[in-house]
């Protein structure tokens, strides 16, 4: 792209960071984060979620503690998707308190809770 002189949008950065992280090739997803920010492309929600996603996926839950502090540097607000996939991966680590703060941060911050939200609670708690 760049031998053409196309500069890469965020969407194109999203695409890729989140193929990485499905292929669960996390080093570069997270190269292509400081990449993007070279090029003074700005991560959006959906920058975070995939890198979030990748790192509970991986178990790797101190990273997802890490992009959500940058979310908030960056003033990123979380979504309910955000809010899900943390939930779910501090559930899977068998973390109950951190996934009730985030449910209870979640409602401070004004997202409204979905079923998938309580469903993976309950299931956690089971």
């Amino acid at each position: 792209m760049e031998e053409n002189r196309v500069r890469p949008n965020v969407v194109v950065y999203n695409t890729l960071i989140d193929g990485y992280c499905k292929k669960e090739n996390l080093d570069k997803a997270k190269w292509l984060l400081g990449e993007m920010e070279k090029m003074g492309v700005r991560p959006d929600i959906v920058t975070y979620n995939a890198l979030i996603d990748g790192y509970c996926k991986k178990g790797n839950i101190e990273k997802t503690k890490w992009l959500f502090e940058e979310m908030d540097k960056r003033e990123v607000r979380p979504d309910i998707t955000t809010y899900n996939v943390l939930i779910d991966g501090c559930c899977k680590k068998g973390n109950l308190e951190e996934a009730t703060w985030l449910f209870e941060e979640m409602d401070k911050s004004g997202v409204r809770s979905d079923v998938v939200v309580y469903n993976t609670l309950i299931d956690g708690y089971c």
